[in-house]
């Protein structure tokens, strides 16, 4: 079935299938180029090796690692340089995983048996089908054809290799690969100025909360050992399900639910939501030894595998104390304290958190002057991830109307001329 959004596709556009013009899940890759040449691999030959928590939600690869041949030879997907992957399973499908593979050892890669492989034939640029992939049309087309059981639901290889899409000439292809290219660069700028600001505090975070690094005015004044416990208390309101949904994340806190940018698994029962309000720190039950923690300025409710805390003791700042929360050794602390038998399955509840001590400033004024330098930062990190999202609004409504032919190249680069 065409899709109405690409029936109107400019005279000398072509409406294909994505089989049209590329190999959907090619066979696994028997050889390699060694050193500008192309000779069979060997058991010993490095490759590229690419799990699904190797690529983002935003298409790039991340974090790759490098494996012997003989390895990944079975049970993993191969790929070659320039293929394009796409994450079969929810809900990475739908929050955007998958990679254009670029700068594979030795040219070749394997990954995760989640990853739909796509290899375009000559004549089609890859970088221009990758961001197709990427666009809104793909992924919500293809959310509606997923298949499979609830939390397993996978997009089937029928479904890309007959999806119907507009193809423009070569040449146009080049040129819209080229706009959308520099917004993507922009993106690149404003991640790496976010990067560069949590090294910095990150470094700050070492001296100020350990006590390495004071300020004048406290010099001399003593540190105090504290029982968590004793300092914080659990709160377990519930039937607030008429308040907004919030979440609590690694790096941003506590965020209003639809400022994430990834798909909404929350239950539609509401019922056993917890409520969170401002001055309370908020945590993952089972990934508080992660990170997964944050001060709230706002009110709302989270699901029932967070726990909420908030201080019960006038001279312990929240603020000062989610940042210490935040501090690898206390983490550490949090990770000895919970309860499993394996990574997946340590749980922090607040009566194990309560039977942990920690060290702070006894005077609350040094513990707000420490929380007040994070905050300064944290704003000037903020304000760079709400340009990073206007960019990125922006960049997803080029795109679908530079894919779609709705605005023509040469168009857009008279308006840009401007």
């Amino acid at each position: 079935m065409i899709n109405k959004e690409y029936q109107n596709i400019p005279d000398g556009w072509d409406l294909v299938k994505m089989k049209d013009i590329a190999t959907v899940n090619p066979r696994k890759p028997k050889t390699i180029n060694f050193n500008g040449k192309e000779r069979d691999i060997e058991s010993k030959d490095r490759v590229t090796f690419l799990g699904m928590s190797d690529v983002s939600e935003t298409s790039k690869i991340v974090t790759p690692s490098t494996k012997n041949y003989e390895e990944v030879s079975t049970g993993y997907t191969g790929f070659r340089e320039n293929d394009i992957l796409i994450a079969k399973i929810t809900p990475c499908f739908e929050n955007g995983k998958g990679a254009l593979a670029k700068k594979l050892i030795n040219g070749v890669g394997f990954g995760s048996t989640e990853f739909h492989v796509v290899r375009t034939i000559d004549g089609i640029n890859e970088k221009w089908l990758h961001y197709l992939t990427n666009s809104y049309f793909f992924r919500k087309r293809g959310e509606l054809n997923m298949q499979g059981s609830a939390g397993q639901q996978r997009i089937p290889t029928d479904f890309v290799s007959t999806y119907f899409l507009p193809k423009p000439p070569k040449n146009e292809q080049d040129k819209i690969v080229n706009i959308i290219s520099t917004w993507d660069k922009t993106i690149s700028i404003i991640e790496n100025l976010i990067q560069a600001k949590k090294r910095y505090k990150k470094g700050l975070m070492q001296q100020l909360l350990t006590g390495k690094k004071r300020f004048p005015e406290f010099e001399g004044e003593e540190w105090v050992e504290v029982k968590l416990g004793e300092v914080f208390t659990e709160r377990k309101e519930k039937e607030c399900s008429h308040l907004d949904l919030v979440a609590i994340t690694t790096e941003r806190g506590v965020i209003d639910r639809d400022k994430l940018d990834r798909k909404d698994t929350s239950s539609s029962n509401k019922d056993n939501y917890k409520r969170i309000a401002p001055g309370d720190i908020g945590y993952n039950t089972m990934r508080m030894w992660q990170g997964v923690s944050g001060y709230s300025e706002l009110e709302g409710i989270v699901s029932p595998a967070y726990t909420i805390v908030t201080p019960i003791d006038e001279k312990i700042d929240g603020r000062f104390m989610s940042y210490l929360f935040k501090h690898p050794p206390v983490i550490d602390l949090f990770r000895r304290y919970s309860q499993g038998l394996v990574s997946d399955t340590l749980n922090l509840k607040f009566n194990n958190f309560a039977q942990i001590k920690v060290v702070i400033p006894r005077s609350i004024k040094e513990q707000k002057k420490i929380a007040k330098v994070f905050m300064t930062i944290d704003k000037e990190v903020k304000l760079l991830y709400d340009k990073l999202e206007i960019v990125k609004k922006q960049k997803k409504g080029l795109m679908q109307q530079l894919l779609t032919g709705k605005v023509r190249v040469k168009e857009q680069l008279q308006t840009e001329n401007v």
